[in-house]
């Protein structure tokens, strides 16, 4: 399912005029997944296409994907968004210990910083990170959204210890 941002978007770290990629596709699960039906309603690109479904008569003079589905039928407020993304990585740590909890509260200002870790943590390609992220400078992303996994020392960040060769080097 490929996705298209609107055209007054305008991302946290991008100014007026620059150029911003244009399209992003979540790919469906079924060839990878076809014999896990248990696991469907996990599925992002079925969960969207249901929700399109079901919101298709609240959309009617809207293109946006998020849109309230009570009166006023209107789109839904960048806060709320935030706000459920908030709630959907709490739930997801329902499981963690007492003592580990307070890592996983997040708020709606943590959200940029969350998914940022999880990317460098799943691809390890910072050229991606910050193309993905709309950063102009490697210091902004290290400094403000790898902080759980970036160390400072004095102007200088690293990402802590890297293997080579089956050695640790710092």
């Amino acid at each position: 399912m490929t996705f298209s941002l609107a055209p007054d978007f305008l991302a946290k770290t991008q100014l007026p005029g620059d150029v911003l990629q244009s399209d992003f596709t979540i790919p469906a699960l079924t060839e990878y997944l076809a014999d896990l039906v248990g696991d469907r309603l996990l599925w992002p690109v079925r969960a969207i296409r249901e929700y399109l479904r079901r919101t298709r008569g609240c959309r009617a003079r809207c293109s946006r994907l998020f849109v309230m589905v009570t009166e006023p039928r209107r789109v839904v407020h960048p806060h709320t968004i935030y706000h459920w993304i908030c709630q959907v990585i709490q739930r997801a740590h329902v499981n963690v210990s007492e003592e580990n909890m307070r890592l996983v509260r997040v708020k709606a200002h943590d959200v940029r910083a969350v998914a940022t870790s999880a990317l460098f943590r799943k691809i390890w390609n910072i050229p991606a990170v910050l193309w993905a992220g709309t950063w102009k400078s490697m210091s902004t992303l290290a400094s403000f959204y790898l902080r759980d996994i970036t160390h400072r020392y004095l102007d200088t960040f690293s990402l802590g210890p890297v293997v080579l060769a089956l050695r640790v080097n710092h």
